[in-house]
């Protein structure tokens, strides 16, 4: 599921049994100092100088609305399914060694593929 509208209650439901309950978190007394010491690894990770597999951060490249244009007026050229959608949404788009790329995901077996592009006029 990708997305979610609560309609209200004297809606009724689009499928047998659907409903919403109220849930109650409760967090351990630690729970604090851990997520603390969880950010500081994340940015351990996300800063390292070191090698290794690299890193990417989502939106590396400047998005604009033309980029995204692009990106799905070609994927509506050459990505649709039988019933005529999009076979892909964009999961990121990204930049490696001055090569832009855009990652895709499958809508139906949630695999992803590399669109590599390069921006012109």
């Amino acid at each position: 599921m990708s997305k979610l509208c609560i309609l209200g209650e004297d809606v009724e439901p689009c499928f047998e049994g659907a409903s919403i309950s109220k849930v109650q978190f409760s967090f351990e007394d630690n729970f604090k100092q851990e997520l603390f010491s969880l950010i500081k690894t994340m940015k351990e990770i996300l800063s390292n100088d070191e090698g290794g597999t690299p890193v990417f951060n989502t939106y590396t490249v400047e998005i604009g609305g033309h980029l995204w244009d692009a990106i799905y007026d070609y994927m509506w050229e050459n990505c649709r399914c039988d019933n005529n959608e999009l076979q892909y949404t964009v999961a990121g788009v990204y930049e490696d060694n001055n090569q832009k790329f855009a990652i895709l995901q499958d809508r139906q077996n949630l695999t992803y593929s590399r669109l590599d592009f390069s921006l012109t006029d």
